[in-house]
C-alpha cells in the first residue's frame, strides 16, 4: 500500500512538472540568436533581438496603452487614462494608472504593487541618465522636463503628472502607444533601485550596466528556459489581470489568463528553414515570407494562412517604399537636375507604380498614393490629399514626364534613347540597400523603367551599416530608395513632420533620419510653418487636422522631395493546426510579432479542440 501511495505521488510530481504537450504551447519563428540572452536593459541600445524580438516586450512587460491602427484610439492596458490638464496649453498631462496591478514576483505575504511610484522612478532613472540610450529612452528624455505626483496627493497612489519642456497633444500616442514597434515601458523600482545611486565604494552605478538578468513583468509570462537558440514563457496563474476585486468597475480588466500555457520564440536560421518548420507544424507563427514561399507553404498545408484572401495578400508594414531626392548633392561640382522641383516631378511621372508591386513584390504591394500607410485611421488624410489632387496615380505617364524634360532643352539620342543636354545624358544614381533583396530588386526596376524611359539611371547597393549609418544621415547619396516617411499609423503629424525638420549641412547627421534630402527654401519654409504651428497644435483626432494635411501636401507636390512609390508589404505566416484567432485580417491586429502588439495577439489566440 505504501508502495502505491508513493508511486503515485511521485507520478503526481512528475505529472505536474512535465512541460505543457506542443498543442499546448506557441512556437514563434526568430531569425536570430540571442546572443545575450540574459540581458534584459531595454533602455540601452543594442541589437533588439535580445530582449525584445525574443518575448520580453510581447509576453512579460505591459504597455501602458496599444494603439489601435484601424480606429486610432489607445486602449487603455496598465494606464486607464493620460490628458492634459489643458487640452489648449498640453505641457501637463495626468496619468491615472489601473487598480490591482502586482509585478509578477508578488505573493501574497510579500506584494509588489505596481503604482505611482514605479513609474516616477522609471521616468526620473531615464531623465538623469544619457547613457540610456535607447529610442524610447531618448524621445521621452527630449520631451519631459519633470515627473511628480499630483496635489494633493492620490491616496491610492495611481496617478503621476508629467511636466513637459513645450506644449505636446501628441504625448500619449508618442511616448506610451505602442504604435510602431513598442513604447517607454516601467520598470519595477524594488529591482531596479539596486541599478542607480552609488556602489559599497561610493562610485555611482550607471544604469546602462544593469542587466536586470532575472527579469519580471506585469504581463501573463514568465521567463522560464532562456538560450542562445530558444526563449521559452511560461503562463503565470496568478498573473494580476484575472484578479477582479469587488467594486473595480470600470477598472477591472476586461481580459482572461490567455489560452497558451507556454510561449516559445526559438531560432530557425533561414526562410527555407522556418518554412520547412512551419509545413511540418513545428512552428505556429513564422517570420516575413516572400510571396513565393508563402504560396509554396500553403500548397504543401491548408492550415496555413496569411492575410485575409478578400483583402490585399499582404498587411502593410507602416513603412512604405519611397525615393529621396537629395536637393544638395553635386556631381562635377554642379548641382544635379533633381535639385529642381520640376525634374523631380517628371521623375515621378516616369514611374510605373504597379509593374514595380507585380515585379518586385509579385502583387503584394499596393502602389501608394501619397506618404501615409494605407491603415484606417488614416483614411480621411489620404482621402484629402486625394481630394486636392495631390494624390499619385499607379501608372506612369511617360509623355508628360519626357515633356518636362524637352522643355527644359534636353533631346531625346535616338542612338541610345537617353535625354541629352550638350551631349550629356540626364543621370541618376538610386543608392539601396545591399542586405535587403527585395530593395535592391526594386532599385533595379527603377533604374530599368527610368532608362527605358530616357535617364541614365543605375542602382547601387551598399550594406546597411553604410547605407543606414552614414549615408544617409549624412547626405552622401544623390536618390535613395528606402523608408524616410515611416512614423505615422494613426495620425498624419509624424510623417509630416520628419520634412519640417531644418535641412542638417551635407556632411552633418540630420537627426532621426529626417529631411535627409536636405530640402530648403521659401516652399519649405512654408511647409514648416503649417505643419509645425497649425498641423503640429492640434490633437489627435481634431476636425480641422484633414484640411491643414491637404493644405501642407499642396506644397509637397509642387516641390516633390520625396517620391512615394509602394506600400510595404509584410506576409506573415501563421499555423492554423494548433491556434485560431491570429491577425489575418483588418480589425484583428498587426500580425508582425516582435512588436508589442503581440500582447494583443496572444490573448486573441484559441486552442484547437
Amino acid at each position: 500500500m505504501i508502495l502505491i501511495v508513493a508511486l503515485a505521488i511521485t507520478a503526481s510530481i512528475a505529472s505536474a512538472q512535465a512541460p505543457p504537450a506542443r498543442a499546448d504551447t506557441v512556437i514563434f519563428d526568430l531569425v536570430k540568436p540571442v546572443d545575450d540572452f540574459r540581458n534584459f536593459n531595454w533602455y540601452t541600445r543594442r541589437a533588439r533581438g535580445d530582449d525584445a524580438l525574443s518575448g520580453g516586450h510581447q509576453a512579460m512587460w505591459e504597455p501602458l496603452f496599444l494603439l489601435d491602427y484601424d480606429t486610432g484610439k489607445l486602449e487603455p492596458w496598465l494606464g486607464l487614462s493620460l490628458t492634459p490638464k489643458d487640452p489648449n496649453n498640453p505641457v501637463e498631462w495626468t496619468l491615472t494608472l489601473r487598480r490591482g496591478i502586482e509585478w509578477s514576483d508578488s505573493t501574497p505575504a510579500a506584494k509588489q504593487p505596481f503604482d505611482a511610484d514605479d513609474v516616477i522612478f522609471t521616468v526620473n532613472m531615464v531623465l538623469q541618465h544619457d547613457s540610456l540610450n535607447a529610442s524610447e529612452a531618448a524621445t521621452l528624455r527630449s520631451q519631459v522636463a519633470s515627473v511628480e505626483k499630483p496635489t494633493p496627493a492620490d491616496p491610492s497612489n495611481l496617478k503621476v503628472v508629467f511636466k513637459l519642456n513645450k506644449a505636446n497633444p501628441r504625448f500619449a500616442i508618442e511616448n506610451f502607444g505602442a504604435g510602431l514597434f513598442g513604447s517607454f515601458l516601467i520598470m519595477p523600482q524594488h529591482i531596479w533601485k539596486d541599478a542607480v545611486g552609488v556602489d559599497a565604494a561610493g562610485k555611482p552605478r550607471d544604469p546602462a550596466d544593469f542587466k536586470f538578468a532575472n527579469p519580471i513583468g506585469t504581463g501573463p509570462y514568465k521567463l522560464k528556459d532562456p538560450s542562445r537558440i530558444k526563449m521559452t514563457w511560461v503562463r503565470d496563474p496568478n498573473w494580476w489581470g484575472i484578479k477582479k476585486p469587488p467594486g473595480f468597475g470600470n477598472d477591472a480588466f476586461k481580459k482572461k489568463l490567455p489560452d497558451p500555457q507556454q510561449l516559445e520564440w526559438q531560432v530557425f536560421d533561414s526562410e527555407t528553414k522556418s518554412k520547412a518548420g512551419l509545413i511540418a507544424n513545428n512552428i505556429d507563427a513564422a517570420r516575413e515570407f516572400t510571396p513565393a514561399n508563402f504560396a509554396d507553404a500553403k500548397a504543401n498545408n491548408a492550415k496555413i494562412i496569411g492575410w485575409d484572401t478578400a483583402s490585399a495578400l499582404a498587411w502593410n508594414d507602416p513603412c512604405g517604399r519611397q525615393l529621396d531626392i537629395n536637393t544638395k548633392y553635386v556631381v562635377d561640382g554642379k548641382p544635379t537636375p533633381w535639385s529642381d522641383p520640376k525634374f523631380r516631378k517628371a521623375l515621378s511621372l516616369l514611374i510605373d507604380r504597379s509593374t514595380l508591386a507585380n515585379k518586385v513584390y509579385g502583387d503584394a504591394a499596393v502602389p501608394s498614393r501619397t506618404m501615409f500607410p494605407e491603415y484606417g485611421a488614416m483614411k480621411p488624410f489620404i482621402d484629402a490629399v486625394v481630394a486636392g489632387n495631390f494624390g499619385l496615380p499607379p501608372k506612369a505617364d511617360i509623355a508628360a514626364g519626357q515633356k518636362v524634360l524637352t522643355d527644359a532643352g534636353y533631346a531625346k539620342d535616338n542612338a541610345d534613347g537617353l535625354f541629352k543636354k550638350d551631349t550629356k545624358a540626364i543621370a541618376a544614381s538610386i543608392l539601396v540597400n545591399a542586405d535587403n533583396p527585395q530593395d535592391v530588386a526594386a532599385g533595379n526596376e527603377l533604374a530599368k523603367q527610368l532608362r527605358d524611359a530616357g535617364v541614365d539611371a543605375k542602382a547601387v547597393s551598399m550594406r546597411n551599416d553604410d547605407y543606414a549609418g552614414q549615408a544617409i544621415p549624412e547626405g552622401s547619396y544623390e536618390i535613395v530608395y528606402g523608408w524616410l516617411s515611416c512614423g505615422s499609423v494613426t495620425d498624419p503629424y509624424a510623417s509630416m513632420a520628419r520634412y519640417a525638420t531644418p535641412a542638417a549641412p551635407l556632411g552633418k547627421r540630420s537627426p532621426g533620419f529626417d529631411n535627409t534630402g536636405r530640402w530648403d527654401g521659401p516652399k519649405y519654409d512654408a511647409y514648416a510653418a503649417v505643419v509645425t504651428n497649425e498641423l503640429g497644435k492640434r490633437p489627435v483626432g481634431h476636425g480641422g487636422v484633414p484640411d491643414l494635411v491637404k493644405k501642407a501636401y499642396q506644397i509637397l507636390d509642387e516641390e516633390m522631395p520625396f517620391i512615394p512609390l509602394v506600400q510595404t508589404p509584410r506576409i506573415m505566416p501563421f499555423n492554423t493546426t494548433f491556434w485560431t484567432g491570429w491577425p489575418a485580417k483588418g480589425g484583428q491586429g498587426v500580425p508582425l510579432h516582435h512588436w508589442a502588439a503581440t500582447q494583443r495577439l496572444i490573448h486573441g489566440l484559441k486552442k484547437v479542440p
